[in-house]
């Protein structure tokens, strides 16, 4: 009960900040820039909702594995700085070497990216990107079974440090 507490009030805030930039790139940056979405605006920001849950949640995750928070930074940039080199968005993945291609499947951007391109730039129907989208939704669901797990053992740590004091 404590752990869906804990979850809930750190993520809603920042959940709801990441959404707010994604509806000002859609609805501000895309009209300045006259970029025309050919896909459905109701499909793409469900392809942002589940990239902005699955990359919160995994660095979520991250941060409640390791006490130093600088630490976390450091790891969380280290697994998304090559993000646009390991997605396919610069080179393709299907030319790059399996080493390459593990890295890139273990990234949320890499899901996203392909989702997105093919909502935004090919107007294709979200069924078509539902492979991606799982992986997303996979991203999320076992980033908070193990931050679950993670912090149970957190506060059990601390309920028995407590009560032997």
């Amino acid at each position: 009960h404590k752990v869906v507490n804990i979850i809930v009030g750190k993520s809603i805030l920042h959940l709801f900040f990441h959404l707010i930039s994604a509806i000002l790139i859609v609805g501000v940056l895309f009209p300045i820039y006259n970029i025309h979405i050919i896909g459905s605006l109701l499909s793409l920001m469900l392809v942002f909702i589940l990239f902005i849950m699955a990359s919160f949640f995994l660095a979520f995750l991250i941060s409640s594995l390791f006490h130093d928070q600088l630490f976390a930074t450091e790891l969380a940039l280290m697994i998304n700085t090559p993000a646009f080199l390991f997605s396919g968005f610069t080179f393709p993945l299907t030319s790059m070497p399996l080493l390459h291609n593990i890295f890139a499947n273990i990234i949320p951007f890499t899901h996203f990216l392909y989702a997105f391109l093919m909502v935004y730039q090919m107007g294709t129907p979200l069924l078509y990107a539902s492979k991606y989208l799982l992986a997303l939704l996979i991203f999320i669901v076992a980033s908070l079974i193990l931050t679950s797990i993670i912090l149970k053992k957190h506060l059990n740590k601390l309920t028995t440090k407590m009560a032997v004091n």
